[in-house]
């Protein structure tokens, strides 16, 4: 039995303008409970963990509803538009 052939290595910074993973979870994104959480009176407060980790690296952007903290598909989608304005 022979091997099967594999393609050449690929350098992605000549090829790649970016690398779009998408998820559509059955699952529910969390939200902050003011009974069990601590509240900050604002929504975007960098001490919230989704605003942790929005946050850009590089060049890359994260958005989802997670980054939200909303399992409304109107935040992931907001997300997504920030983390494109973020890019641009």
């Amino acid at each position: 039995m022979t091997k099967p052939k594999t393609a050449p290595p690929v350098k992605y910074s000549d090829h790649e303008l970016g690398i779009t993973v998408n998820r559509w979870a059955h699952g529910h994104t969390s939200f902050y409970n003011p009974l069990f959480d601590t509240v900050h009176e604002d929504r975007d407060d960098e001490r919230y963990l989704h605003m942790i980790a929005c946050k850009q690296f590089g060049r890359i952007a994260i958005a989802n509803a997670d980054a939200g903290a909303s399992a409304m598909l109107e935040s992931a989608v907001e997300q997504g538009y920030r983390a494109v304005t973020e890019l641009s």
